[in-house]
Protein backbone atom coordinates (compact mmCIF):
# COMPACT_ATOMS: atom_id res chain seq x y z
CA UNK A 1 0.00 0.00 0.00
CA UNK A 2 1.36 3.55 -0.71
CA UNK A 3 1.92 6.42 1.74
CA UNK A 4 -0.40 7.95 -0.16
CA UNK A 5 -3.46 5.01 0.23
CA UNK A 6 -2.15 4.43 3.60
CA UNK A 7 -3.13 8.34 4.58
CA UNK A 8 -6.35 8.08 3.03
CA UNK A 9 -7.22 4.69 4.95
CA UNK A 10 -6.50 6.32 8.04
CA UNK A 11 -8.61 9.23 6.97
CA UNK A 12 -11.49 6.83 6.35
CA UNK A 13 -10.93 5.03 9.99
CA UNK A 14 -11.02 8.22 11.73
CA UNK A 15 -14.31 9.39 10.26
CA UNK A 16 -15.76 5.75 10.95
CA UNK A 17 -14.71 6.01 14.24
CA UNK A 18 -16.20 9.36 14.75
CA UNK A 19 -19.66 8.44 13.11
CA UNK A 20 -19.41 5.44 15.43
CA UNK A 21 -19.56 6.97 18.32
CA UNK A 22 -22.03 9.82 17.20
CA UNK A 23 -24.42 7.15 16.47
CA UNK A 24 -23.84 5.48 20.08
CA UNK A 25 -24.48 8.42 21.46
CA UNK A 26 -27.82 9.29 19.99
CA UNK A 27 -29.16 5.49 20.87
CA UNK A 28 -27.87 5.90 24.42
CA UNK A 29 -30.04 9.49 24.21
CA UNK A 30 -33.25 7.35 22.79
CA UNK A 31 -32.66 4.72 25.49
CA UNK A 32 -32.56 7.15 28.35
CA UNK A 33 -35.88 9.45 26.65
CA UNK A 34 -37.87 6.30 26.34
CA UNK A 35 -36.82 4.90 29.66
CA UNK A 36 -37.35 8.01 31.65
CA UNK A 37 -40.69 9.13 29.72
CA UNK A 38 -42.21 5.67 30.11
CA UNK A 39 -42.10 5.88 33.93
CA UNK A 40 -41.81 9.29 35.07
CA UNK A 41 -44.04 12.68 33.55
CA UNK A 42 -42.56 16.10 33.30
CA UNK A 43 -44.82 18.54 35.20
CA UNK A 44 -44.95 22.00 34.40
CA UNK A 45 -45.22 24.23 37.12
CA UNK A 46 -46.83 27.80 36.99
CA UNK A 47 -44.41 30.81 35.45
CA UNK A 48 -42.20 31.77 38.26
CA UNK A 49 -39.39 34.53 39.24
CA UNK A 50 -37.40 31.38 40.61
CA UNK A 51 -35.26 28.65 38.26
CA UNK A 52 -35.51 25.77 41.02
CA UNK A 53 -38.90 25.26 42.77
CA UNK A 54 -37.00 24.14 45.89
CA UNK A 55 -39.28 25.41 49.16
CA UNK A 56 -40.57 28.45 47.08
CA UNK A 57 -43.35 26.32 45.45
CA UNK A 58 -46.12 25.17 47.97
CA UNK A 59 -49.12 22.86 47.58
CA UNK A 60 -51.96 22.19 50.02
CA UNK A 61 -53.96 24.24 52.90
CA UNK A 62 -52.61 26.19 55.65
CA UNK A 63 -52.95 23.31 57.67
CA UNK A 64 -50.91 20.43 55.33
CA UNK A 65 -48.49 22.90 53.66
CA UNK A 66 -46.11 20.71 51.38
CA UNK A 67 -42.75 21.22 49.67
CA UNK A 68 -42.90 18.40 46.90
CA UNK A 69 -39.86 19.74 45.35
CA UNK A 70 -37.92 20.82 47.89
CA UNK A 71 -35.36 17.31 48.37
CA UNK A 72 -34.98 18.19 44.83
CA UNK A 73 -33.43 21.41 44.58
CA UNK A 74 -30.72 21.77 42.27
CA UNK A 75 -31.98 18.74 40.64
CA UNK A 76 -30.69 18.18 36.39
CA UNK A 77 -34.47 16.30 36.33
CA UNK A 78 -35.24 19.92 36.75
CA UNK A 79 -35.45 22.55 33.53
CA UNK A 80 -36.06 26.08 33.76
CA UNK A 81 -37.18 28.05 30.53
CA UNK A 82 -36.63 31.67 29.81
CA UNK A 83 -40.14 33.62 29.20
CA UNK A 84 -38.96 37.37 29.78
CA UNK A 85 -35.20 38.20 31.09
CA UNK A 86 -34.35 41.28 32.65
CA UNK A 87 -31.23 42.09 30.80
CA UNK A 88 -30.27 45.29 32.35
CA UNK A 89 -31.33 43.89 36.44
CA UNK A 90 -29.33 40.48 35.95
CA UNK A 91 -29.80 36.78 36.35
CA UNK A 92 -31.45 37.62 40.09
CA UNK A 93 -33.79 40.21 39.10
CA UNK A 94 -36.86 39.52 40.16
CA UNK A 95 -38.75 40.83 36.98
CA UNK A 96 -37.29 37.45 35.58
CA UNK A 97 -39.60 35.16 34.46
CA UNK A 98 -39.31 31.09 34.42
CA UNK A 99 -41.16 28.13 33.14
CA UNK A 100 -39.95 25.17 34.95
CA UNK A 101 -41.04 21.45 34.25
CA UNK A 102 -39.85 18.80 36.54
CA UNK A 103 -39.39 15.25 36.17
CA UNK A 104 -40.84 12.99 38.53
CA UNK A 105 -44.43 10.72 39.20
CA UNK A 106 -46.84 10.26 41.54
CA UNK A 107 -47.73 7.70 44.05
CA UNK A 108 -50.55 7.26 46.34
CA UNK A 109 -54.48 8.30 45.65
CA UNK A 110 -54.62 11.34 46.38
CA UNK A 111 -57.14 11.45 49.39
CA UNK A 112 -56.90 12.76 52.75
CA UNK A 113 -55.47 9.42 54.36
CA UNK A 114 -53.42 7.86 51.50
CA UNK A 115 -51.98 11.56 50.17
CA UNK A 116 -50.17 12.12 46.85
CA UNK A 117 -46.05 11.61 47.33
CA UNK A 118 -43.61 13.18 44.41
CA UNK A 119 -41.34 10.45 43.32
CA UNK A 120 -37.87 11.83 41.25
CA UNK A 121 -35.61 10.00 39.01
CA UNK A 122 -32.40 9.01 40.44
CA UNK A 123 -29.45 11.85 40.12
CA UNK A 124 -27.41 9.90 38.52
CA UNK A 125 -29.56 9.23 35.64
CA UNK A 126 -30.46 12.49 35.51
CA UNK A 127 -26.58 13.37 35.49
CA UNK A 128 -25.83 11.16 32.98
CA UNK A 129 -28.33 12.39 30.43
CA UNK A 130 -27.97 16.05 31.22
CA UNK A 131 -24.34 16.30 32.26
CA UNK A 132 -21.23 17.96 30.46
CA UNK A 133 -19.60 15.05 28.24
CA UNK A 134 -16.26 13.91 28.57
CA UNK A 135 -14.23 16.26 26.47
CA UNK A 136 -11.66 13.66 25.10
CA UNK A 137 -14.80 12.10 23.15
CA UNK A 138 -15.21 9.36 25.45
CA UNK A 139 -18.74 8.63 25.47
CA UNK A 140 -18.25 5.74 28.88
CA UNK A 141 -16.89 9.30 30.68
CA UNK A 142 -19.06 12.21 31.83
CA UNK A 143 -23.08 12.94 30.36
CA UNK A 144 -24.13 12.41 27.39
CA UNK A 145 -24.34 16.92 27.02
CA UNK A 146 -28.16 16.74 26.11
CA UNK A 147 -29.99 19.88 25.92
CA UNK A 148 -32.98 19.89 28.18
CA UNK A 149 -35.51 21.74 26.35
CA UNK A 150 -35.23 19.42 23.42
CA UNK A 151 -35.46 16.13 25.73
CA UNK A 152 -38.45 17.32 27.34
CA UNK A 153 -40.41 17.54 24.31
CA UNK A 154 -39.14 14.51 22.68
CA UNK A 155 -40.01 12.17 25.43
CA UNK A 156 -42.53 13.61 27.63
CA UNK A 157 -46.28 14.54 27.16
CA UNK A 158 -45.83 18.34 29.75
CA UNK A 159 -49.00 18.63 31.64
CA UNK A 160 -49.83 21.19 34.98
CA UNK A 161 -49.09 19.67 37.96
CA UNK A 162 -52.41 20.52 39.53
CA UNK A 163 -53.58 19.56 43.04
CA UNK A 164 -50.82 17.97 45.44
CA UNK A 165 -51.16 16.17 47.86
CA UNK A 166 -54.64 15.82 47.53
CA UNK A 167 -57.16 16.20 44.29
CA UNK A 168 -59.43 18.59 46.50
CA UNK A 169 -55.73 20.35 48.02
CA UNK A 170 -55.51 23.74 46.48
CA UNK A 171 -53.18 23.84 42.96
CA UNK A 172 -49.61 24.22 43.58
CA UNK A 173 -48.57 28.22 43.80
CA UNK A 174 -45.17 30.17 44.23
CA UNK A 175 -44.80 31.46 47.86
CA UNK A 176 -41.82 34.34 48.17
CA UNK A 177 -41.07 34.08 51.92
CA UNK A 178 -38.53 32.02 52.92
CA UNK A 179 -39.77 30.83 56.47
CA UNK A 180 -42.26 28.41 54.40
CA UNK A 181 -42.76 25.09 56.79
CA UNK A 182 -43.41 21.81 54.93
CA UNK A 183 -45.26 19.07 56.34
CA UNK A 184 -43.13 16.64 54.38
Amino acid sequence: MSESDRRVADQCNAGLNEAAKAIRAAAEINFWGVLLGSKYTAYQLPWSRYTQPGKHFVSGDFYDLRCPFAPESGSLGIFARPIHRDLPGGANSPHNVWEIWAMGYLTGKGEVTDGFKLNYPRGDLTALVFGEPDPSGNIDKGGLGVYPEAFFRQYFNIKDFGHYPTTFSQPGRWETSDNVTCTD
